[in-house]
């Protein structure tokens, strides 16, 4: 998450700012293939549920695109939704199951309207490097998200 505001002296740009932690940004994007992702809410996973692989990514696809996400990078972030592209630390169940204590550690966006959320590497470069992909991946739920 961001850093305390109090932290800094005088105001804070409120686009540095975000929405739901009300956190300063750590590293705000500089990639601007990236850029749609602060128009996102970032989101804790408190219960991971059923994660679907394969179903629902052309409603994902077009709510990124609302989002201004460009479209190679939805392609690429859609190719990382399926197992089989997932890092070594979840792609199977028995690793998922073994790495469940990192999944806090995960700085999550919300894909509005979705059953989903966005991990981008950019926001989780503290992650070990079995546990992310390039430029990211979603992660789409079964039974919802909360």
């Amino acid at each position: 998450m961001g850093f305390d505001v109090n932290r800094f002296q005088g105001d804070v740009d409120e686009e540095l700012v975000c929405p739901i932690c009300s956190g300063v940004l750590e590293d705000p994007v500089q990639d601007i293939d990236l850029f749609f992702s602060k128009f996102l809410a970032c989101y804790i996973l408190l219960l991971y549920k059923v994660v679907v692989a394969y179903k629902k990514t052309t409603m994902i696809k077009r709510t990124l695109s609302e989002y201004n996400c460009p479209p190679h990078v939805i392609d690429e972030l859609m190719e990382n939704c399926h197992e089989r592209k997932w890092p070594p630390g979840l792609n199977s169940l028995e690793t998922r199951q073994n790495s469940r204590r990192q999944y806090d550690n995960y700085v999550c966006k919300r894909v509005p309207g979705k059953q989903a959320v966005l991990v981008l590497h950019c926001d989780n470069m503290h992650m070990p490097e079995d546990m992310m992909v390039e430029p990211g991946l979603v992660m789409i739920f079964a039974h919802g998200i909360e």
